[in-house]
């Protein structure tokens, strides 16, 4: 078993607020930014694509969309159109007859739950959910807070006397 903490990227570690430039192995790669929703691939299907015009249009405003963020969006994208298939096709019967007398788990809600954690192990990446989403800095400032005493006094300068 490795040793340590997973490394991160600068740009993680910026979106997280926890950069700092003496630590940097200033090996960060960088993408072309997107700036306009693109079209969604022509094999999508309703949920593919309103799925693909709400993701693409919240990392764009965020500014976190990159070029190469495409296929992983299109992985969410198929997944998501896979599990509301599923859970349509499967409507309220979450077991289903073995034929043998006893049931078993509906195979499409398997299907629809592994569909789902794909997407959703995914989209933990981008802040898609509240708690990804506080792990992420994407709108702060580097502005120390005004008119808090205590944390005054931590941030004041130390002088030698």
């Amino acid at each position: 078993m490795p040793g340590g903490r997973p490394r991160k990227t600068d740009q993680q570690k910026k979106l997280e607020g926890t950069f700092r430039k003496d630590r940097s192995a200033g090996n960060t790669i960088s993408y072309t930014a997107i700036t306009k929703v693109p079209d969604a691939p022509d094999e999508f299907d309703d949920v593919a694509k309103g799925v693909w015009k709400t993701i693409c249009a919240e990392l764009i405003k965020t500014g976190i969309m990159e070029a190469i963020d495409i296929y992983n969006i299109q992985v969410i994208c198929i997944n998501m159109s896979i599990y509301h298939k599923c859970l349509n096709k499967m409507g309220d019967q979450f077991v289903v007859d073995t034929g043998t007398g006893s049931t078993k788990t509906n195979p499409l809600f398997t299907t629809a739950n592994q569909a789902f954690l794909i997407a959703d192990k995914l989209g933990a990446k981008y802040g898609f959910s509240p708690t990804d989403r506080m792990k992420l800095k994407l709108t702060g400032t580097n502005e120390k807070p005004k008119g808090n005493p205590a944390l005054d006094l931590i941030n004041k300068k130390k002088t030698l006397k």
